[in-house]
């Protein structure tokens, strides 16, 4: 459709939510949604019409916007005019023809609220009529176009067009947590997931390189762009002051296979020590079972031993291509796989069954952890 004067956006996960939480969801939802918007130089109204979100804009970047807003299933550019079958008729007509001379069709018409003296297929059969006039040929299948229609409180939203957001929840309704977070490609990822489950989050990064940090950078400013009205803090931290002195411990302990899980759990108690200082309940990793030999079963477990915070590992069950296959779509791939230098800490043959009894001792002789 070339002009629009409206934008509809849906939710549905809220949708289903209890009365009293649905409010608060749709609130922030809504907060969310108009800080978006308003960072990206849009100032449209913006109202929440039964089921319905609707934005005041004919501008296609409030369409590349309300996508990055965690919540929203899909939206669509739309023209809107009054719930009469007359002018639902005429507006139809208005949008077919710009569609193309072989175009087919189908009508998806839906009553949001229910007082139009008229049923949805009702609807859908009056308006199909008219635009078959034009010399379109309808197709329930598998048409060219859907002309949708959603009647809502005295006006009807007409489109051709649904575009599918990612869904989630409003960035902020479940409270804060600490995402770790590198220069590779998981765990962008991993934070991503999270924003998509409603926590804002703080990002902690334990510097090793000038270039890595940059990325980091990078990835944290793709990340913000899905975390509007919950802004992201990084936290940069230096791995020679946290973590290589227990790296060079292990060395003159000939133990140099725990550098891995020695390293993440200093990292964890770091993340935790962050979680106190902001009221975080939960630290984030980007850990994909069996990936890699910090990441077998025996080793998360290890790794995890004697922290009394929760731990969240959102990639836990994919694999490397499913990993790549989101990053691709969020638009942190290409800035991960710029390379950067390899950790050069990392033992050629690390331990892959961990034990806590062994870590005990291990720590023991660490000293103060």
């Amino acid at each position: 459709m070339k002009e629009w004067n409206v934008v509809i956006a849906r939710f549905a996960e809220i949708g289903v939510k209890s009365k009293r939480v649905r409010a608060r969801f749709t609130r922030k939802l809504i907060y969310n949604l108009e800080k978006a918007l308003e960072e990206n130089g849009l100032k449209p109204r913006v109202t929440l019409e039964a089921s319905r979100i609707i934005i005041q804009s004919g501008e296609s970047e409030a369409l590349n916007v309300a996508r990055r807003v965690f919540g929203l299933t899909s939206i669509s550019p739309a023209k809107v005019t009054s719930s009469k079958i007359s002018d639902i008729r005429a507006k139809a007509v208005e949008i077919a023809l710009e569609w193309p001379e072989d175009t087919t069709f189908a009508v998806r018409a839906r009553r949001v609220t229910k007082e139009a003296p008229y049923t949805s297929q009702e609807l859908n059969m009056v308006v199909g009529e008219e635009v078959k006039k034009l010399g379109f040929k309808v197709d329930l299948s598998a048409p060219n176009r859907v002309l949708g229609i959603e009647v809502i409180r005295g006006k009807a939203y007409l489109f051709d067009e649904t575009i599918e957001c990612f869904g989630g929840l409003p960035v902020g309704v479940e409270g804060e947590a600490v995402c770790l977070i590198s220069g590779g490609i998981d765990s962008p990822v991993a934070a991503w997931l999270t924003l998509k489950r409603g926590c804002r989050i703080a990002l902690l990064h334990f510097k090793q390189s000038d270039e890595e940090e940059r990325k980091v950078r990078e990835l944290t400013s793709r990340l913000r762009e899905f975390s509007y009205g919950e802004p992201i803090k990084l936290v940069v931290r230096d791995y020679s002051e946290d973590i290589l002195p227990y790296i060079e411990k292990l060395r003159k302990l000939n133990l140099e296979k725990w550098a891995c899980i020695i390293c993440k759990r200093r990292m964890l108690k770091v993340a935790c020590e962050l979680c106190d200082e902001r009221g975080a309940k939960a630290v984030v990793t980007g850990d994909s079972l069996g990936q890699v030999a910090s990441q077998t079963l025996d080793n998360l477990d290890v790794i995890n031993a004697g922290f009394d915070r929760v731990v969240l590992r959102p990639l836990i069950g994919l694999d490397k291509v499913e990993i790549e296959r989101l990053a691709r779509d969020i638009g942190t791939l290409e800035i991960s796989i710029r390379p950067h230098p390899p950790c050069p800490y990392a033992p050629k043959h690390p331990v892959t069954k961990a034990s806590r009894d062994k870590l005990r001792k291990i720590e023991e002789k660490l000293g103060s952890f």
